[in-house]
């Protein structure tokens, strides 16, 4: 008769026992072990931290004073975004030559950097609208944070009384609540 702590299994198929053996632990436990493994792991792969630098970085030395250089969205999956260049266009922004700055090589004389194009615009421009850019912020946080507060925003009446509001030449909304019929 068999052992009682074997398992019966089907034909061809080895009996399981009890007292299978486990597996030796992989890991250490102490937490600091496993970092400084893990650490040397880390940079065994990926070698000396420093070495790696922001590709996007602009060396200030081909900048020229009362400019401003930045990256601006070219292309996406390969496809030229028009539209938004125009935009940019509309703003100031201009392409780079690429003879001002031939770190980084230019097709069809735009420098293009994994679908970012280098751009530049007078930095007094470029001042003027990140101010502008500041102000919109203040004021959306001002006005949020008045309706936060159950205030309304200085722009806004505290009440209509009820009154029709007028918006955009159309009549007829109010700040008033009333039941709306419901039809049978």
């Amino acid at each position: 008769m068999e052992d009682e702590t074997e398992f019966k299994r089907g034909p061809g198929r080895p009996r399981i026992h009890p007292q299978i053996e486990a597996k030796p632990e992989l890991r250490p436990e102490d937490p600091r072990e496993r970092a400084r493994l893990r650490e040397q792991e880390i940079l065994g792969t990926l070698g000396d931290i420093d070495e790696h630098q922001d590709e996007y970085r602009i060396d200030p030395r081909f900048i020229p004073e009362g400019w401003s250089w930045e990256w601006k969205r070219f292309s996406v999956l390969n496809e030229i975004q028009h539209s938004h260049i125009n935009a940019l266009k509309r703003t100031g922004w201009e392409f780079v030559a690429p003879d001002k700055y031939p770190v980084v090589p230019a097709t069809n004389g735009v420098i293009v950097l994994r679908g970012n194009a280098l751009m530049e615009r007078p930095q007094a421009i470029t001042a003027r609208m990140e101010e502008r850019d500041r102000r919109m912020a203040d004021m959306q946080m001002a006005t949020k944070a008045a309706q936060l507060e159950g205030k309304i925003g200085p722009d806004y009446a505290a009440s209509n009384k009820g009154e029709a509001i007028r918006a955009h030449g159309v009549a007829g909304a109010r700040k008033s609540y009333s039941p709306m019929p419901v039809p049978d």
